[in-house]
This record gives C-alpha cells, structure tokens and sequence, in this order.
C-alpha cells in the first residue's frame, strides 16, 4: 500500500461505483474511512481560514504551536472517524455485504 495516501482518490472513485457490492471487507473499511476523514477534515481546514497552508506562516514558536494544534485535531478526527467505520453495527453490514457477495 502506498503509504503517502495518492491512491485513496481513485480507490474512491471506483469503490463508490459498486456501492459496496462487490469488494472484499477490506476495500469497504478504506472506503468507509475515506469517505469519513473527507467529512472531517474541511472543519479542520476552516480553523485557518481555510488554508491549511496558512500554518506555515510566522515564526518557528508560531509554526510549531499551529502545527501540534492541528496534528492534535487530526488525531482526534482519525480517532472518531476509526470509531464511526468500526462501530458494532457497521461491522455487522459489511460482514453481511460481504457474505453476500462470496455467495
């Protein structure tokens, strides 16, 4: 797997176009956390005005404080995004998509 996340767009793209039919458990959980983190992530952006650019700008103790700050809230988002995909009850509907379509 590409660890810089450049395949999530066109995964997400070909993934939605079987509307979870069709793909292993696997591809709906990337799925499912794409579509997740792209919910979340805009409210992150608007903390800058948003431009997650805008962090770059200022000093270093500017930069760093900015930074921490928003690596922070992206750990929260991933968290609560990991929380929402493997809740008990979505678990049980991609097992069952699953099942359905090894049949």
């Amino acid at each position: 797997m590409d660890p810089s996340g450049a395949h999530l767009g066109y995964h997400r793209g070909e993934m939605s176009r079987f509307n979870g039919y069709g793909l292993d458990v696997s591809d709906m959980v990337l799925l499912d956390l794409t579509s997740a983190l792209d919910e979340k992530i805009p409210a992150l952006a608007n903390v800058y005005g948003g431009m997650l650019n805008l962090i770059l700008q200022g000093s270093d103790a500017t930069f760093q404080k900015a930074k921490n700050e928003l690596l922070d809230q992206l750990s929260i988002c991933v968290n609560r995004c990991l929380d929402e995909i493997y809740a008990p009850e979505r678990v049980a509907k991609k097992s069952r998509m699953a099942r359905k379509t090894d049949a």
